[in-house]
Formats: C-alpha cells, sequence, structure tokens
C-alpha cells in the first residue's frame, strides 16, 4: 500500500511541487501584503443585583425570593441587546462612521479585492441585482461585522470585542458600543411607572393582613385560648398520663397484690401511706411465723391485718380509677376542642404570615421601583464594565506565522490531492495490469527504461525481458512474419523490434530482415537508404535496398511511405511476394508511428503474430483500445502487448528501504 502511494507521489512531483509552491507562496504573498487588523477589547460583568422587571406578588408567588441568580438566559437576553439595531445605530450616529469610507482604509492587498468587490456590486446595481444601501445602514452592517461577543464560560462575564485597521478606531468603537449597551439596557429594563400599581397592590395586601389578624385576636377571645399550641401539647400530654395511670390501676388485683406493686402508682400519698403499712406488716407477719408459727394467736392477727390493708387499698383503687376515669373525660373534651380551634389558629397563623410576607415584599419592590425611577438615567445597574477597551499594537491579522504554518500544511495536503487526482483522472497507461484490463490481452514481455548512458548495451540489456516474444516466434511456423505496432508517438517500436531481431537472428539457422515502415522525408530518404512506395518495386530494387543491420547479424529495410494519399494494395503484395523469394525465416515489421487504420491494416494481413508497443506514461488508453478493436474487427487476432519503458519512479534508495 505504502508503494503504490510513493509511486503516484514521485510520479506527478513536478506538479505536485508546483501546486505546493503555489499555495505556500500565495500565502505569503497574503500574509506580507494584507492590511494589518487590530482588536480591542472589555469585559462587562453580569449582576443579579436588583430585580430588572417589577415584581407583582400574589398568592402564587408571595414565597419567591426578591432575586434570582443569573441564567444562561439571562446571558442571552444580554448578548441579543448588545448586537441590537439601536445600539449599533447609536454608536453610529455618536461617532459620525455613516461618513467613514470603507476604500479610504484599505491597504495592500484589501486594494485589490475590494476594487473587485466593488466593481461587481456596481454591475449588480446597474442590472438591478443588487439594491443601494443607504450610508446609516451601511455603515450599521459594517459594525456589526466588526464587533465580536463571547460568554465567558463558568462565569457572569461577556466579552466584547471590536476589530479595525488601527488599534485607536478598535479602542472608540469597542467602548462606544459598552456605554450604548449599558444605556439602552437602563431603557429596556426601566421601572419607572409601576411605582404607583405596586404601591397599590402593597396598600390592598395591609388592609387584608389588619383584618386577618383582628380575625385571629376575636377568635381567641371567644374561646379563651391564649396559647393554643403549648395548650394543646399540655392536654395531650396530661391525656397520656392519665390513660398511663388508668391503665396501671386496672392492672392491680386486691386480692393478690403486694407492697411492691403499689411501687408505680406511689406518687399518690394515700398509696405510698398503704404501701409502707402493707410493707411494715408482711415484715412482721414473717417474722411472728418464723417465732411461732402459723397458728399462733399472734400470727394469726398479723395475717388479718395484712387482709385489712389489703382491703384499704382495693377501696382505694376503686376510688382511683373513678377520678382519673372522671379526669379522662374531662381531658377529652378539651382536648377535641382544642384541636378544631388549633386548626382554625393555624390556619389564620398562616394567612397572616403569607400576608406579611407578601405585604414586606411588594414594600420592598416600591421602594426599588422608586430608586429604580431616580437611578434609569446613572450608570447603577445590574451591569459592570470590568475592563474598558484599550489599544493594543498587536495585530490579530495576519498572523505571519500561522499562515505560512497552515500553508506548508494545507499546501502539502492539496498537493498531494491534486496528485492522486491527475493519476485518477489520467489516460495514460501506467502498469502493466492497467493494459491487461483495458485490452484483455496478455503483456508477454514488461521492458524497463533504461539509461542512455548505455549505448550500445541497450540492446542486450532487454534480451532477457524479450525472451517471452522470441518464444512465441520461435513457435509460430517458418517464414514467420511478426508487426511491432504503437498506437502513440515515441512508443519505442524500433527499439523492440530492433532487439527482438538481434536476439533471433543470433541463432545460426535463422535469416532476418528488419522492415521499418517510415516516412519518405528526412536526411535518409535523400539519400536513397529507403525504398520508396512511390516507384514500382520489384526485385532488384528491393535487393538493392536492402542493407546489414548495425550491430546485429540480420538484415534492414527501410520503406518509405508516401507523405500524402496511402500506397496501393498491389504494390504492397508485390513487396512481401518478392520477399519470399529471398529465403527470409524471420521478418520483422516496425511501424514505430500511429498510421491510418487502411494502412497498419493493410500490412498485418502478412503478420503471423502482432504485438502492440505500450509506452509507459506515453500510450493512452483510447488509443490502444482502438488499435485493438480495429485489428480485432479486421480479423487479426492480437498476441500480447509489449510494455515498454517501463519506470520504477521511487527512487531506488527508498525502493530498497521499503
Amino acid at each position: 500500500m505504502v508503494k503504490e502511494l510513493l509511486v503516484v507521489f514521485f510520479r506527478w512531483k513536478r506538479d505536485i511541487a508546483i501546486v505546493f509552491g503555489l499555495i505556500v507562496l500565495f500565502s505569503i504573498i497574503f500574509a506580507f501584503s494584507s492590511q494589518p487588523i487590530y482588536e480591542s477589547s472589555a469585559n462587562v460583568l453580569i449582576l443579579p443585583g436588583r430585580d430588572k422587571k417589577p415584581f407583582l406578588p400574589d398568592q402564587y408567588t408571595a414565597n419567591s425570593p426578591s432575586y434570582v441568580q443569573v441564567s444562561a438566559e439571562d446571558i442571552a437576553d444580554e448578548i441579543k441587546i448588545m448586537t441590537s439595531y439601536p445600539v449599533l445605530k447609536s454608536v453610529v450616529e455618536h461617532l459620525g462612521l455613516e461618513k467613514e469610507s470603507k476604500a479610504s482604509k484599505r491597504k495592500g492587498i484589501s486594494v485589490v479585492t475590494g476594487g473587485v468587490n466593488d466593481a461587481v456590486t456596481g454591475v449588480l446595481e446597474i442590472f438591478g441585482l443588487k439594491t443601494r444601501i443607504p450610508a446609516n445602514e451601511a455603515a450599521v452592517n459594517r459594525l456589526r461585522n466588526q464587533i465580536f461577543i463571547n460568554f465567558v464560560t463558568r462565569a457572569n462575564v461577556i466579552s466584547v470585542r471590536c476589530r479595525d485597521v488601527t488599534p485607536q478606531d478598535a479602542t472608540i468603537k469597542v467602548n462606544a458600543v459598552v456605554e450604548a449597551y449599558i444605556a439602552h439596557h437602563l431603557k429596556v429594563f426601566s421601572n419607572s411607572g409601576a411605582a404607583t400599581a405596586i404601591k397599590y397592590i402593597g396598600d390592598e395586601y395591609n388592609v387584608k393582613l389588619k383584618q386577618m389578624e383582628d380575625s385571629l385576636q376575636t377568635f381567641k377571645t371567644r374561646y379563651n385560648i391564649v396559647d393554643a399550641e403549648s395548650e394543646y401539647q399540655d392536654i395531650q400530654k396530661k391525656l397520656l398520663e392519665a390513660k398511663s395511670k388508668l391503665l396501671l390501676l386496672k392492672r392491680l388485683d386486691p386480692e393478690q397484690i403486694k407492697a411492691s406493686d403499689l411501687a408505680n402508682v406511689s406518687d399518690d400519698p394515700t398509696f405510698a401511706q398503704l404501701q409502707t403499712k402493707l410493707t411494715e406488716a408482711d415484715l412482721n407477719y414473717i417474722e411472728l411465723s418464723t417465732r411461732y408459727g402459723k397458728d399462733e394467736g399472734k400470727v394469726v392477727a398479723a395475717s388479718n391485718e395484712i387482709k385489712e390493708i389489703k382491703r384499704f387499698v382495693g377501696q382505694r383503687i376503686y376510688i382511683s380509677i373513678e377520678n382519673w376515669q372522671q379526669l379522662m373525660r374531662k381531658y377529652q373534651e378539651r382536648f377535641s376542642e382544642l384541636e378544631q380551634r388549633k386548626l382554625v389558629v393555624d390556619q389564620l397563623d398562616r394567612e397572616i404570615a403569607n400576608l406579611k410576607g407578601v405585604y414586606e415584599l411588594s414594600s420592598q419592590k416600591s421602594n426599588e421601583v422608586l430608586i429604580n425611577s431616580v437611578m434609569d438615567n446613572a450608570s447603577v445597574t445590574s451591569v459592570r464594565v470590568i475592563e474598558n477597551g484599550h489599544d493594543s499594537m498587536v495585530p490579530v491579522f495576519p498572523r505571519k506565522t500561522r499562515i505560512i504554518a497552515l500553508s506548508l500544511i494545507f499546501g502539502f495536503l492539496a498537493a498531494a490531492g491534486y496528485g492522486f487526482f491527475r493519476n485518477a483522472i489520467s489516460t495514460h497507461m501506467f502498469t502493466v495490469a492497467d493494459v491487461e484490463a483495458l485490452t484483455r490481452k496478455p503483456v508477454v514481455a514488461s521492458v524497463p527504461d533504461f539509461s542512455p548512458s548505455m549505448n550500445g548495451n541497450l540492446y542486450s540489456a532487454s534480451s532477457r525481458n524479450l525472451i517471452p516474444v522470441v518464444n512465441l516466434i520461435d513457435a509460430a511456423p517458418v517464414p514467420c512474419v511478426a508487426f511491432f505496432i504503437a498506437p502513440s508517438m515515441e512508443a519505442g517500436t524500433s527499439y523492440i523490434a530492433t532487439s527482438v531481431t538481434a536476439l533471433v537472428a543470433s541463432r545460426a539457422a535463422n535469416k532476418v530482415l528488419r522492415i521499418d515502415i517510415c516516412s519518405d522525408s528526412g536526411r535518409l530518404a535523400k539519400s536513397g537508404r529507403k525504398l520508396s512506395m512511390n516507384a514500382k518495386p520489384t526485385p532488384e530494387a528491393i535487393k538493392e535496398k536492402i542493407v546489414p543491420a548495425f550491430q546485429t547479424k540480420s538484415d534492414m529495410l527501410e520503406i518509405a511511405l508516401p507523405s500524402t494519399g496511402l500506397p496501393e494494395q498491389k504494390d504492397i503484395d508485390a513487396i512481401f511476394s518478392i520477399l519470399k523469394d529471398f529465403g527470409y525465416t524471420h521478418i520483422f515489421l516496425d511501424m514505430s508511428m500511429h498510421r491510418a487504420d487502411p494502412l497498419y491494416i493493410s500490412f498485418a494481413k502478412y503478420a503471423s503474430l502482432i504485438f502492440p508497443v505500450v509506452a509507459y506514461n506515453k500510450t493512452k488508453r483510447f488509443a490502444l483500445l482502438r488499435l485493438i478493436n480495429n485489428l480485432t474487427h479486421h480479423g487479426h487476432g492480437v498476441n500480447g502487448c509489449v510494455f515498454n519503458r517501463r519506470k520504477n519512479e521511487i527512487p531506488e534508495l527508498i525502493y530498497q528501504w521499503l
């Protein structure tokens, strides 16, 4: 894959170098001749601050905060205001930019491009294809193209940048845009005129608040409620305590009760005394029964005393249960009453709290609107200028280093792309596969392009590459007539024919004649060495023109074709009829340049073998395909193609490394 890419790259290296050089040269000229552009920037901070719009509280928005955090939508709104037509028009009128001539500031290459643009615009206006824009509107459009606004990420800062041909003009314009923006911002978000409406709404909420507070006080006085919440919790606590005591008392059995069982109800003084007496009686009984036995009178008296105490405990338990049940009923009634009253009180408290919040918020907004009405003409707002524009002597355009670096990168890519595009659309033949795919005929030999410095060794150098052609010729019956023909100029048919002739003639049994079919013009024709087709061919004339070939053991005959018209077929038939009597075993026809179709068809009828010679980067696809089709149409089969002057475009060092 790498080899294929490098082959294409080196094949069109001259075109690629030209395209690359033009791109880089144009970029350098553009970088050094373009008019410098300077930039000045200002930064504006957007704060949540006071509300930009009047806030009218109601029952749904009463709890809304008086201000919110700046959102992306707020930033987008400010950017839209900053680039709005009123802001830019104000700057144009303030600085007199409608009188500024765009052509007066052109320098360098912009003079040419600007002049061309003006000329095209003028032509379009003459034909009604474009409308002439008024001076003030054109100035606004120019200013809009000079202003660039960015939102600083993760910050509430808007960066305003202006570009112009001088640092001073850029600074003046960016500061004027910021001032016009702040003035228009105050005008858009002005709250003057809303104070009366907000004050009226606040007074209505104040009246409702007083009415609600009076209703709450009347309700508390009527039902003897001081603090509904604390009393409700106290009654709830007493009710739970009564339920607990009642449950403990019901669990006590007077017959089986012990002194320890009375510990849970010892907070009652009566039960505390009975617990003490019962404990003392139990101890006395245990002591007497231990000393005298259970039947002794003193022991019996102690046992009766314990029973009497338990009877008093049982009576006291019954009385306590009745008392606690009465308290529970009383607590329950009060709890139910407070529960209902508390709901009313809580509802009134919530409404009063909401009304207080709305009234306070309305009062705050009313004060802010009053302040806004005074501050509308001041510079105090939710917009803060962090940094005003200042002169910068470093131009932002053109950045010569960047332009040249990019031109080197994109120049290389564009040149390489152009090279591959040229290779894709080229109609010439470059590989054996191209020839075989187009002609559907085999390439019997592929001869590389040898260096001209080889001189006499040139024919011998190609001998081993032409062995397949010689093998086909040897296999053909004697006498064998091989026809080497080229579909295009400079295909090298003479070189191929001479090389094959030298190989075949090197064998002792072969008698070889190479016929070079060429034009009748030139020095050789005047010297009389060529057989002219203008005269009737005779055996004596042909024999006189046959000469020994240079550096080959073969004969050579040059046939000069007429400059106008075509030779008669009978003359060609006569030549080949005479040559048969000369006893040649092999005759090689060499038609070194593309001739008219009837001419090579006339010679092809005598050929035993036909070999079209295809030259690397010389033979075109259409010419080769046309030659093959014409021969096939007239019934002459092509035995195979010879690919000549094949080159290895990759330098030898790189090729060996790959």
